[in-house]
C-alpha cells in the first residue's frame, strides 16, 4: 500500500477522533450551562409565581374554593404583567386539568378535557418544571388550610427565553471548537508528512504514532477543557445577575406597597422572615438586606452593583423620613463555585476518557491499517486472513463495544427502576429495584451455557452477531419502557445478548494456534473490556445527567450495531479446534462413550470436591453478592443525596481506574509476598472493608472511599481467585475451560442475587443492613480460613491428600 495513502487514511480517522472527542466535551458543556441557567431562571421565576399562590391560599382559607374563584384571571394576568418573559398563566387541578387562565375559566370548567402536564405532590421542595408544548412550565402547588395539595399555578415561559441566553454561548464555544480542532489537524498534519510512520520492514511505528496523537489530542483537549470552564464560568455570573435583577424587583414592588399604606421601614412586620423566604427559594442567594444608606460608608451606586457578587437596588423612603434605602442581594459564591466546578469535573473526566477513547479508536484503526498493508505487500494474502493464522487482538474493539454499549447505564439502572416503580408479587420496593440487574445477571448465566453448545457446533461469529443484535433490542426496549416489569424484561433480553457475546470472544480468543497467542487475545479482550466498563459508564452517566436516560440507551443501541458491523465485516469465523479424526470408523463410538464416562466421572469429582465447594459458597458467592454494592445500592444511595449521574459516574471510574491500572501492580506483589489463597483472603477482607467504612458512617465521602476499595479489592482479587481455583488438582483434571464455565456461574449467580439481598437487608436500615451484609461475608471468608486450614492439619504425615 503507498505510504501517502496510509497517511491520508490515519489522518482523516484521527481527524475524525479529535472532532468527536472536542464535540462531546463541547455538547457536555454547553448542555450544563443550559440546566443551570435554567435552574437559576425557574426559581427567579417562582418567587413571582409564589407571591400569587400566597393570595389564593389566603382567599381559600378563608372559605373561598378553589374551584370556583372569581378574579383568579385578575391575579393572574397581574402575575403575567409583572415579567413580560412569562407566555402563560394557568391554574392546574391535581390531574394536571387546566382550571383557569388568565383570561378566566378554563377548557375544564366547560368539560373540556385539556391538560398540561400533571405535576406531582412535592415534599421537599416549593416549585417543580416540567415541559408543556416544548416550553418550560413553573408548577407551584396550591393548598389548602389543612395543608392539602389541592392544584397548582402553572407559569409558562417563552420558548425563546432559554434560547437567547444559550445560543450565544453555543456559538461562541462552536467557534472556538472549530479553531482548537483545526490546530489539531494541523499539528498532525505536520507529524505525518515530516516524519514516516513505517518502518524499514513495512509495519506501522505503533508506539510513536501512540505517543504523538497522546500529545496532541492531551494539549488540545486540557486546553479546550480550561477555555470551557473559563467561559461557562463568566457567563453563568452574568446569567445569575440578570436572574437576581426579578428578585430584587419583586422585593422593591412588595416593600413599597407595604409603604404607600403609611408603613415605615422600622414598623414593617415579618420583614426577616420575608427575606429567609427569598433565600430558602432560590439556592444562589446567600443573603438578603435592606440597607439605610444614610449609615453607611458606601456611595450609592446608580449601577446596581458593588460587587460581581453583590446586586442591589434603590428603594423608596418611608413617609416619616427621608431617608435613602436600598435592597442588597448577596449571591452565594459557593454555589456558584459549586455549579462551575461541576462543569470543570466534567472536563477533567472527559480528559480521561478521551485519552481511553484514543487508545482504542486508535488501536482499531492501527490493526485495519495493519490488514490493509498485509493484503497489499502478502502474495497469499488467504494464508493471512484465515482462521489460524488470524490477528485476535482484534478482539479488543469487539470487546470495548460490547461493554460500552451494555455498561452504558449502569450508573442509573436501579434509578430509573425506582421511576417505574410498581408493586410486583408483594416483594418490598427495595428488592423490585433490584429485579432489573438480577434479571440481567440470570440471563447472562443461562445464555452463556447455551452459547458454549452454539459455537461449538457453528463457530463464534454467529452467536457474537447475534449477541450485539439482542444487546442493541434490549436497549432499544429499555429506552421506550413504559412500566416496570418491561424494564425488567428489557435488562433480561440485555443479559442474553451479553451473554451470547462474551462466550463467543472468549471462544475466538482461545481458538488462537499458539498458547502465546491465546495469552495475547485474552489480554487485548480484557483490556477492551475495561476499557468499555470506563468509558461506558462514564459517558453514560454524563449524558443522563444532561440529556436523560432515554438517550443513553439509544447511544448502547448505535453502539451495538457498530459492533456487529465491525465483526460482520473485518472478522471472519472460526470454530472449535477439532483433533485428527480416529484412523477407522469401527473404534469411534467405544472411544466416544469412554471418553464421556470418564468426563462425567471427573465432573462428579469436581461437584464434590470440599475445596471446590469451600471456594465456591464462602469465597466466590459471597464476594460476588457484595460487589453489587456498586451496581445497586451505590446509585440508589446516591441519587437519595441528591448526587448527580455525572459525580455517580465518576465514582464508577475511580473503580474502574483502580482495577486497570492498581490491579496489576498489586497481584504482581500479592502473589509473590502472599500466595494466591492468602491474596484471595486479603482482597476479600477489603471488600468487607469497603462496605462496613459505608455502615459505620454512612454519606457520600464514605460512599466513595466504599467504592475505591471495591476497585483496588477487584483489582488484584480476581486474579488470586482464578489462580487459586486453576492450582486445584480437580480443576486440571476436569480441564480448565469446563471448569471456569462453572467458576462462571456461580460468580453469575451472586451477582444475581446480590441486588436482592441488598433489597432485603436494607429495609432494616442503609447502614445496619450493609452492615449485617459485611459480617455475614467476614464470618464466610473466616470460615473459609478455618476449614481450608483444618484440612490440611487432618492429613499432616499421611501420603494423600494436601492442601485444600
Amino acid at each position: 500500500m503507498p505510504h501517502n495513502r496510509i497517511r491520508f487514511m490515519f489522518m482523516a480517522a484521527t481527524t475524525l477522533l479529535i472532532v468527536i472527542v472536542l464535540s462531546l466535551t463541547g455538547a457536555l458543556n454547553i448542555s450544563a450551562f443550559k440546566k443551570n441557567y435554567t435552574e437559576s431562571l425557574t426559581s427567579n421565576y417562582a418567587v413571582l409565581a409564589e407571591e400569587t399562590v400566597k393570595k389564593i391560599e389566603y382567599a381559600v382559607k378563608y372559605g373561598k374554593p378553589l374551584t370556583n374563584f372569581q378574579g383568579m384571571e385578575v391575579l393572574l394576568q397581574e402575575l403575567k404583567d409583572r415579567a413580560s418573559e412569562v407566555e402563560a398563566t394557568h391554574v392546574v387541578n391535581t390531574e394536571g386539568a387546566v382550571i383557569y387562565d388568565e383570561h378566566g375559566r378554563g377548557p375544564a370548567d366547560a368539560g373540556i378535557d385539556a391538560r398540561m402536564e400533571p405535576p406531582v405532590p412535592l415534599e421537599d421542595q416549593n416549585f417543580q418544571v416540567l415541559k408543556h408544548d416544548g416550553n418550560e412550565t413553573i408548577y407551584v402547588p396550591i393548598h389548602d388550610r389543612t395543608g392539602e395539595w389541592i392544584g397548582s399555578l402553572a407559569m409558562g415561559l417563552k420558548p425563546s427565553l432559554i434560547a437567547q441566553e444559550v445560543n450565544p454561548y453555543m456559538w461562541k464555544l462552536m467557534i472556538y471548537l472549530g479553531l482548537f480542532a483545526a490546530a489539531a489537524v494541523l499539528l498532525l498534519v505536520l507529524f505525518l508528512y515530516r516524519f514516516s510512520i513505517l518502518s524499514s520492514d513495512g509495519s506501522l511505528k505503533r508506539a510513536k504514532l501512540l505517543t504523538v496523537i497522546f500529545l496532541i489530542i492531551g494539549l488540545i483537549q486540557i486546553s479546550f477543557g480550561v477555555l470551557n470552564y473559563t467561559l461557562l464560568k463568566d457567563r453563568y455570573l452574568e446569567t445569575v445577575k440578570q436572574n437576581t435583577s426579578i428578585v430584587l424587583n419583586v422585593i422593591q414592588q412588595d416593600i413599597e406597597n407595604v409603604l404607600s399604606k403609611g408603613v415605615s421601614y422600622q414598623d414593617i412586620y415579618g420583614l426577616g422572615d420575608y427575606m429567609n423566604q427569598m433565600i430558602d427559594s432560590i439556592p444562589e442567594i446567600e443573603r438578603v438586606s435592606i440597607m439605610n444608606t444614610d449609615f453607611t460608608t458606601e456611595e450609592l451606586q446608580t449601577d446596581t452593583s458593588y460587587s460581581v457578587y453583590t446586586y442591589t437596588v434603590p428603594l423608596v423612603p418611608d413617609a416619616e423620613q427621608e431617608v435613602a434605602y436600598m435592597a442588597v442581594v448577596d449571591v452565594s459564591k459557593s454555589y456558584i463555585a459549586s455549579k462551575t466546578l461541576n462543569s470543570m469535573l466534567d472536563t477533567g473526566t472527559m480528559v480521561i476518557i478521551s485519552f481511553l477513547l484514543l487508545v482504542e479508536i486508535t488501536l482499531i484503526l492501527l490493526i485495519l491499517l495493519y490488514q490493509r498493508i498485509q493484503q497489499h505487500t502478502d502474495a497469499d494474502r488467504s494464508a493471512k486472513t484465515g482462521a489460524g493464522l488470524m490477528d485476535r487482538t482484534i478482539v479488543r474493539p469487539l470487546g470495548f463495544l460490547v461493554f460500552a454499549s451494555v455498561y452504558l447505564s449502569s450508573a442509573f439502572i436501579p434509578v430509573l427502576m425506582k421511576d417505574l416503580y410498581e408493586p410486583i408479587l408483594g416483594l418490598s420496593e427495595d428488592i423490585v429495584l433490584g429485579l432489573p440487574i438480577s434479571a440481567e445477571m440470570l440471563m447472562l448465566a443461562i445464555s452463556s451455557i447455551l452459547a458454549g453448545y452454539w459455537i461449538d457446533k457453528k463457530g463464534w461469529k454467529p452467536s457474537f452477531l447475534t449477541g450485539m443484535l439482542t444487546i442493541g433490542l434490549g436497549l432499544l426496549l429499555s429506552a421506550i419502557a413504559w412500566d416496570a416489569l418491561v424494564f425488567i424484561g428489557a435488562r433480561a433480553v440485555v443479559g442474553v445478548g451479553f451473554g451470547l457475546t462474551l462466550m463467543a470472544m472468549q471462544a475466538f480468543t482461545v481458538t488462537a494456534p499458539t498458547e502465546e497467542a491465546k495469552n495475547e487475545a485474552l489480554a487485548a479482550l480484557n483490556s477492551g473490556a475495561y476499557a468499555g466498563i470506563n468509558c461506558g459508564v462514564v459517558i453514560g452517566a454524563m449524558v443522563a445527567d444532561h440529556l436523560g436516560f432515554t438517550q443513553v440507551f439509544l447511544i448502547g443501541v448505535a453502539l451495538s450495531v457498530l459492533g456487529f458491523w465491525f465483526a460482520a465485516q473485518f472478522i471472519v469465523n472460526t470454530g472449535k479446534p477439532v483433533g485428527p479424526e480416529p484412523s477407522s470408523a469401527v473404534h469411534r463410538v467405544p472411544v466416544q462413550q469412554d471418553q464421556m464416562q470418564q468426563e462425567g466421572s471427573a465432573l462428579r469429582r469436581f461437584i464434590t470436591d470440599r475445596s471446590i465447594l469451600f471456594f465456591f459458597l464462602l469465597v466466590i458467592f459471597p464476594v460476588a453478592i457484595g460487589g453489587m454494592f456498586l451496581y445497586y445500592y451505590f446509585p440508589l444511595y446516591a441519587e437519595s443525596v441528591g448526587t448527580s449521574p455525572s459525580n455517580v459516574g465518576r465514582a464508577f471510574l475511580l473503580n474502574g481506574l483502580c482495577i486497570v491500572f492498581l490491579g496489576p501492580l498489586l497481584s504482581k506483589y500479592a502473589e509473590r509476598y502472599l500466595g494466591a489463597k492468602m491474596a484471595m483472603f486479603v482482597s476479600g477482607c477489603i471488600t468487607v472493608l469497603a462496605l462496613a467504612v459505608f455502615a459505620i458512617s454512612g454519606s457520600m465521602l464514605t460512599a466513595f472511599v466504599a467504592v475505591i476499595l471495591l476497585g483496588i479489592a477487584e483489582g488484584f482479587g480476581i486474579t488470586a481467585q482464578i489462580n487459586y481455583f486453576t492450582e486445584r488438582p480437580i480443576t486440571t483434571e476436569l480441564g480448565e475451560g469446563k471448569a471456569m464455565g462453572y467458576y462462571s456461574l456461580i460468580e453469575n449467580a451472586g451477582q444475581m442475587i446480590g441486588p436482592l439481598v441488598f433489597g432485603l437487608f436494607v429495609t432494616l436500615g442503609a447502614s445496619q443492613g450493609v452492615g449485617l451484609i459485611s459480617v455475614m461475608m467476614l464470618a464466610a471468608l473466616l470460615l473459609f480460613a478455618w476449614l481450608t486450614r483444618q484440612r490440611k492439619r487432618s492429613v499432616k504425615g499421611t501420603s494423600i491428600g494436601g492442601e485444600v
